[in-house]
């Protein structure tokens, strides 16, 4: 999903491949485009047990995953951040 400005791309990932063992999971990496160097598949987003994203621009550096807004730019969530906390 191209940002407002183009100058961004959310690329959404599932990752399914652990089989009854390994619950599925959802990963969000910007890239750049239009010539923009800033971002190479970064990370913004991995979250567990789920296997759908949905993912809204919000305008041309915020983003909305799964109810959760974030800036490309200095935010990130991991879920792993949260386990037992």
């Amino acid at each position: 999903m191209t940002s407002p400005n183009g100058n961004y791309l959310a690329n959404v990932y599932l990752i399914n491949e652990g089989g009854a063992t390994v619950a599925p999971q959802i990963r969000v990496a910007i890239d750049s485009q239009n010539g923009n160097n800033e971002f190479n598949d970064k990370t913004i987003y991995w979250e567990y047990r789920i296997d759908n994203a949905d993912v809204m621009w919000i305008d041309d550096e915020h983003v909305k995953i799964n109810d959760k807004g974030l800036n490309i730019h200095t935010d990130s969530y991991n879920y792993k951040d949260y386990i037992n906390k």
